[in-house]
């Protein structure tokens, strides 16, 4: 079952879905809550084509936050916006933090709107992170 905007509302009254910093009126739409784009993101540096980049999480040494530094560059998105680069990949993260308790006995997704996919947009949900692949159209 697809719960209601009203439906959704009495969840987070209830406690049964958290979502921090809660969701203002406009975000809500007949079944869904817009998320909003956390400010922070990173830029992937391009490799040259002589030097392909593997990263190997089996690895014991495997560190998200040192592979992303080194990978990337970090950016804020300032007042006057950000101009998504073209063919450039960017990560970034909602602003908002989710969290579905166990008993609450539900499921939710994050999924892009198809009018920012038409521009180039993706999203992509891991198991523990909301996080925004960026990629700029051609």
């Amino acid at each position: 079952m697809i719960l209601t905007d009203r439906e959704i509302q009495i969840a987070i009254e209830r406690k049964l879905i958290e979502i921090t910093p809660p969701p203002n009126e406009l975000a809500y739409s007949s079944t869904s809550v817009d998320l909003t784009l956390d400010p922070n993101l990173n830029r992937f540096r391009e490799n040259p084509p002589f030097l392909p980049r593997v990263i190997d999480v089996t690895h014991p040494d495997y560190d998200f936050d040192t592979a992303l530094a080194e990978l990337s560059t970090p950016i804020t998105i300032g007042a006057a916006g950000f101009e998504l680069p073209k063919k450039e990949l960017l990560l970034g993260w909602t602003a908002e933090y989710i969290n579905i308790p166990t008993d609450a006995r539900l499921a939710a997704r994050v999924e892009g709107k198809s009018s920012l996919a038409r521009l180039g947009i993706g999203i992509h949900l891991t198991a523990t992170n909301h996080t925004c692949w960026f990629q700029g159209a051609n």
